[in-house]
């Protein structure tokens, strides 16, 4: 809740979205509900997309997160940045679209601190489903 008095009576005096709200058409235009709907369908593809290749990059290459972390992180800081990241991928003859490389690399960053540590790189390849054939 916010410090400043004037905010918190604004919030206190909102309802949320909690179940027992009217029907969400009394709440947004159709517009906005379309547009919501396909956001969230978009971020549930990307994720979905995101573990199957995480399934198939496991179970095909028999992936070492430490050798990889290495293999982008060459001069040994313990973090990667997105330069790191351009010139690995450069380096294996792949040029994708910058923004498609930032997407993905704050995709890993899930602090946004402008780096991807052992932690976050390990999240983002290992498979949630672990032990699953396929996705």
């Amino acid at each position: 809740m916010p410090h400043e008095t004037s905010y918190a009576k604004i919030l206190n005096s909102r309802g949320g979205l909690y179940g027992k709200e009217k029907n969400t058409k009394d709440i947004f235009i159709k517009s906005t509900r379309e547009c919501l709907v396909r956001f969230i369908r978009g971020f549930v593809d990307c994720e979905m997309a995101l573990e199957k290749l995480r399934q198939k990059i496991t179970n095909k290459l028999e992936v070492d997160a430490t050798q990889a972390f290495e293999a982008i992180d060459v001069s040994r800081k313990g973090f990667i940045l997105l330069e790191d990241l351009t010139q690995f991928l450069e380096k294996n003859n792949m040029y994708p679209a910058t923004k498609n490389l930032k997407l993905v690399f704050n995709h890993f960053d899930k602090d946004q601190g402008g780096k991807i540590d052992f932690d976050e790189f390990v999240a983002g390849v290992t498979p949630f489903l672990s032990g699953v054939k396929d996705f």
